[in-house]
């Protein structure tokens, strides 16, 4: 796939409402230790899709950005 055909990236940013946090707290407290431990927030949110139970919404974001883990992600921004 080319940039141009990319519609929308997970950025890592998330705003849960109550209901949705109660919607992940539900998922989670259904789980073995180790599959918590191990599952990841897309993983987590694509259970919350399936669901059905709650509205998972993006909000477009048109500016540029990026990851920064460590001081010299920071720098080269």
């Amino acid at each position: 796939m080319s940039l141009s055909e990319v519609e929308g990236q997970y950025m890592g940013l998330l705003r849960f409402t109550p209901a949705g946090w109660a919607e992940v707290l539900h998922i989670r407290d259904g789980l073995y230790v180790k599959e918590c431990d191990q599952m990841h927030m897309t993983g987590t949110l694509q259970r919350v899709l399936e669901t059905g139970r709650v509205a998972i919404e993006a909000v477009p974001y048109e500016l540029s950005w990026g990851e920064v883990d460590f001081a010299e992600d920071l720098e080269a921004y």
